[in-house]
């Protein structure tokens, strides 16, 4: 889509809580793209490994309203452009805290802190009026597909949650030997002769899984 053509629409941002987010799904207010069950997935598990610490990030929804605006301010009813797998996570995960609150599981500690986190917590929503099924559509390929993503190397050095990372990062920045050999910090591997250092980030890190475990994965708690 051109952007002159996106800045004619009229544009705002509003917050939703979490909770109120997913009552307007299951209402109905809220229509959303086709769900992907293994992305949505991998929303759950962000969620479940960080609720106790809330080290949380979600980047604001994307969505198009045709019926104005509530009195509150907030619009009536909502098509997701970008954000569909979010939505879905959320009300999945409300499934499972009820569920594992009902049956008093282990767990039960992470599904209250969950609850409030759901409760307590809002995200914001860029609601575009007035766009056509088909510039909806535009927008949507525009955000997926021409949007840069990070690079495996920025993942590892940025990524403090990781443990794989944090000792790979460890060993880049105190190994003096290490740094003489030199590592590249931009790309997944070496490609010779052109590039002279020893090995890529993303190798150092494996070469270290591999002799933490013996094994060639990446999962070192």
């Amino acid at each position: 889509m051109i952007l002159s053509e996106l800045d004619r629409k009229r544009r705002t941002m509003v917050s939703c809580s979490i909770i109120e987010l997913v009552h307007m799904y299951r209402n109905g207010q809220i229509a959303t793209r086709e769900i992907n069950q293994l992305r949505v997935r991998s929303i759950k598990n962000y969620l479940l490994d960080n609720a106790l610490t809330k080290n949380i990030y979600l980047p604001p929804l994307v969505a198009s309203s045709r019926e104005g605006s509530a009195p509150n301010g907030g619009p009536i009813e909502l098509s997701i452009i970008d954000g569909t797998q979010r939505i879905a996570a959320f009300a999945q995960l409300e499934d499972s805290i009820l569920k594992a609150l009902k049956k008093g599981e282990e767990k039960v500690k992470l599904a209250y802190e969950l609850d409030s986190l759901m409760k307590d917590s809002s995200i914001a929503i860029q609601v575009f009026e007035g766009l056509t099924r088909a510039e909806e559509s535009q927008l949507y390929l525009d955000l997926n597909l021409k949007g840069k993503k990070v690079a495996l190397s920025k993942r590892i050095s940025f990524d403090s949650r990781n443990n794989l990372n944090v000792i790979t990062n460890q060993v880049l920045h105190t190994h003096q030997s290490l740094k003489t050999a030199g590592v590249e910090l931009e790309k997944r591997s070496i490609n010779r002769p052109a590039n002279k250092n020893l090995l890529s980030l993303s190798q150092l890190r494996q070469v270290i899984g591999i002799f933490m475990t013996g094994k060639a994965h990446l999962n070192i708690e």
